[in-house]
């Protein structure tokens, strides 16, 4: 079950963020988290959840989405980051992140502080300067669906063109079949240059040792 408010948080002049916590990635501890809410508590009415398993945020995502929360922030790794967009996805709610990881690649790409003290600082600064603003998220594949839209194509037009994608790709999904090239993914790799590519070691983010 998620333990979180049922229905609307009552507004006041702060605005409302939920922080969904993924206690076992890297660097996240519940010291750590005490002064992270208590610094944002400042400017913001701060909630925080903690997720138990995998796929958890997604849970906690979707279960929050109409609660009207300004801001739904992950505090955790890349997958922790993605289990909460999916769970919010198809919403107006904005989403950010406070890194957790051992890289947080998302972090780096949008200009978020790599460190979580100063990451915690870009977000108390938002409160000042609030404009959300959408990214864009490629679809690689969806199932075997061929889709030509005038917005849209599935699979990824650039997928086999990408060696950044196609390798951590096919270590996810080696035996998916490409449905326009007709190879799994795993074939498609064997094509790969390698060179200018470095192979980082995740450590497991969500089970505790």
């Amino acid at each position: 079950m998620v333990k979180v408010r049922s229905g609307r948080p009552r507004r006041s002049a702060k605005k409302q963020m939920l922080i969904i916590v993924n206690p076992y990635a890297t660097t996240v501890s519940n010291r750590l988290k005490n002064l992270v809410v208590y610094a944002l508590q400042g400017r913001f009415e701060v909630e925080t959840v903690s997720t138990e398993a995998q796929n958890h945020a997604t849970e906690i995502g979707r279960e929050v989405r109409d609660h009207g929360y300004d801001v739904v922030v992950a505090f955790g790794g890349d997958g922790t980051l993605n289990e909460v967009a999916n769970g919010l996805a198809g919403t107006d709610v904005p989403v950010s992140v406070l890194p957790g990881g051992s890289t947080n690649v998302v972090c780096r790409t949008l200009g978020i502080p790599n460190d979580v003290v100063d990451a915690t600082e870009h977000l108390l600064a938002l409160a000042d300067d609030w404009a959300p603003r959408p990214i864009d998220i490629d679809i690689l594949l969806y199932g075997d669906e061929v889709i030509d839209a005038e917005d849209l194509t599935v699979p990824h037009p650039g997928l086999t063109e990408r060696n950044f994608v196609l390798a951590p790709l096919a270590e996810l999904a080696s035996d998916v079949e490409h449905p326009r090239e007709h190879r799994t993914i795993g074939e498609l790799a064997e094509d790969i240059d390698y060179e200018g590519l470095e192979h980082l070691a995740a450590p497991d983010e969500w089970w505790p040792h």
